[in-house]
């Protein structure tokens, strides 16, 4: 994960790929309960993905990437 913003109700994520791939981007909580969970296509090369976490309360989540079952990328975050 090249670049991480949180935008008010929404995460900017700048990814970059080798190929094209299919990947599952997951945010838990700190009690490590899966909040968020959806899939995204990347094209090869620069890609930004802008993900909804209107639905999160106030707090710090853990944000994971993973293609094909491996993590790609991990990253934490906090809402205020």
């Amino acid at each position: 994960m090249d670049k991480i913003d949180s935008l008010g109700h929404y995460l900017d994520l700048q990814l970059h790929a080798e190929q094209y791939q299919l990947i599952n981007i997951k945010i838990y909580n700190k009690n490590e309960e899966k909040k968020l969970s959806i899939w995204e296509e990347l094209n090869e090369g620069e890609n930004n993905v802008v993900v909804d976490i209107s639905t999160l309360i106030k707090g710090t989540y853990r944000l994971t990437i993973s293609y094909l079952n491996d993590r790609f990328a991990e990253d934490r975050f906090t809402l205020y």
